[in-house]
């Protein structure tokens, strides 16, 4: 696939377990810039499953089979960087040594207690939200936590030579956080109205202090970092949009 096309199908493919018909030969590079149209199209679908979850179950209930549908989506992508990144930006010694301790593939404390207090908080935000409202803190939350995603691996810089963010930052241009800004504030303001405003300043704030704990901690972004990037600003929207439900 090649032309205009390909860069939202690279997103979809990266962002999600759902088949694409990718080109080994397209770049990761130019489909940050849809990375909020696929968190968008990610929490359409949770939304609508959530509208048959709660028709059948608590609220609860149907919160915690919401972020575990989102996780299974992904691919469990952003909790899994999560949890690497939590145990090296925790783990003593110098950037080196953290770096090694990410690529372990062994999950140490200071994952188990961040993956455990995210989902947490997701399930328990979510849970506080209004019926009503639901859909709608779904779809831009998706949104703006990818969109986060796309900031952390331009605006700062690599851990790495090599890997997944060092491949992207090579070619990503400003133009393409641009568009992916547009597109994230364009979901946001459709849905959450003046709401927007709160949502969009969270999931830059989270992507801003999670790229610079990295950069200080680690020397840099790794793909990781943008990960958990993601889950973490995902966890902020739903916080955010729950505290306006109460």
């Amino acid at each position: 696939m090649r032309g205009a096309l390909a860069p939202p199908f690279v997103a979809l493919g990266f962002l999600t377990i759902i088949p694409t018909p990718l080109s080994a030969a397209v770049s990761l590079s130019r489909s940050i810039a849809y990375f909020p149209a696929v968190g968008a199209l990610l929490g359409a679908l949770v939304a609508a499953f959530d509208l048959a979850a709660t028709a059948v179950f608590p609220r609860t209930v149907a919160s915690v089979l919401d972020i575990a549908a989102f996780a299974v989506l992904s691919g469990g992508l952003h909790l899994d960087g999560l949890a690497d990144t939590a145990d090296g930006v925790f783990a003593r010694g110098d950037p080196a040594a953290r770096l090694a301790v990410m690529r372990d593939s062994r999950a140490g404390a200071f994952a188990a207690a961040a993956v455990t207090l995210v989902l947490l908080l997701e399930t328990a935000a979510l849970s506080a939200i209004a019926a009503p409202l639901r859909p709608a803190a779904l779809v831009s939350a998706g949104a703006l936590s990818r969109w986060a995603m796309a900031i952390v691996l331009v605006g700062f810089p690599n851990a790495r030579s090599d890997g997944l963010a060092a491949a992207v930052r090579a070619g990503a241009r400003p133009a393409q956080v641009g568009v992916a800004t547009a597109l994230a504030a364009l979901v946001a303001a459709a849905l959450l109205g003046a709401g927007a405003v709160a949502g969009v300043a969270s999931a830059a704030l989270v992507a801003v202090l999670v790229g610079m704990l990295a950069r200080g901690r680690l020397g840099g972004i790794t793909g990781d970092v943008c990960g958990a990037a993601g889950e973490l600003a995902f966890a902020a929207q739903l916080i955010v949009l729950s505290a306006g439900s109460v």
